[in-house]
């Protein structure tokens, strides 16, 4: 990951709304405790205004540059129909992979291969979320998904599955089946990994770096 161009983009964002000497340190603050501008970007806004002292202006600012990153993601799924988790992954990567503790998202998909809905389900700790089984059963038949990705990130960077992940997974599957609800695809994100638990394999790396589980 290019950590020098993110501080870059960083204090560029900063200086838009009031430049200050200052804006140089707090960028390299922000990428050193974020890592990168996407996970700065979905970052609590109390950590943003009370730790790094960055204005509602500021703030605001980084919100609205989220929003209009999820919208334009969020029209292109319509424009896929598969049933590949594959393309859905830098939407997912961008809602959780950078969140502190653990998130569940899902994403639902029609008969017609079509995306539907997706959200966040749940949230947990820094190394655990429960899946509500029930939850996901009822938003799929809710919205009429015949289709569905689950994913949830780790905090740890690790992508390498734990035997609740594969458990849960499996009792999902089981439960999904008779509903006539295919489960494509569970998948473990870190900002730069993917790992996939239904092929037991590394999916996809999200930078120029050796993958590393």
């Amino acid at each position: 990951m290019n950590n020098s161009l993110d501080v870059t983009l960083v204090k560029s964002l900063l200086n838009f709304i009031s430049f200050s000497p200052l804006n140089d340190v707090k960028a390299t603050q922000l990428i050193e405790r974020y890592t990168s501008i996407e996970a700065i970007l979905v970052a609590p806004i109390d950590e943003l205004g009370i730790t790094y002292g960055l204005t509602p202006q500021h703030i605001q600012h980084f919100r609205l540059i989220r929003t209009l990153l999820f919208r334009t993601q969020e029209r292109r799924l319509h424009d896929f129909s598969t049933l590949d988790a594959t393309p859905y992954l830098d939407y997912i990567k961008l809602h959780i992979a950078h969140l502190n503790i653990e998130g569940l998202f899902v994403v639902l998909i029609s008969s017609k291969k079509k995306y539907i809905h997706s959200e966040v389900i749940n949230t947990g700790c820094e190394t655990s979320a429960s899946l509500p089984i029930n939850t996901v059963v009822k938003l799929a038949l809710n919205h009429n998904a015949k289709h569905l990705i689950l994913a949830h990130n780790h905090p740890t960077g690790s992508v390498r599955p734990s035997y609740n992940d594969i458990a849960t997974t499996q009792k999902l599957n089981k439960i999904l089946l008779p509903l006539n609800i295919h489960l494509i695809d569970h998948v473990i994100v870190s900002p730069t990994l993917i790992f996939s638990i239904l092929s037991n394999k590394l999916l996809i790396h999200l930078s120029n770096q050796e993958p590393k589980q």
